[in-house]
């Protein structure tokens, strides 16, 4: 059974994700963490404004999604 508030992961954080993201936070969810291949670069420029935009926590490793006890993960586009 998946909690009320479920923690949500996705692999790839491009423009499907991000608006996942928002409608999901929209909806009440608390915690959502996105890796990308991209990520050195989305954490300097605009990838970063756009995750704490839409509440998302990025990770440094695909990894590290698997480790925090996510109840859903989803793999998004081809951004693995």
């Amino acid at each position: 059974m998946i909690p009320k508030s479920p923690r949500i992961g996705f692999i790839g954080f491009g423009e499907v994700a991000y608006h996942f993201s928002k409608g999901l936070k929209a909806d009440g969810i608390r915690e959502i963490l996105a890796y990308d291949k991209n990520a050195r670069e989305i954490k300097k420029g605009d990838g970063a404004t756009r995750a704490q935009e839409a509440g998302v926590q990025l990770a440094r490793a695909p990894a590290a999604c698997g480790r925090i006890g996510l109840d859903l993960l989803s793999r998004v586009g081809n951004a693995a």
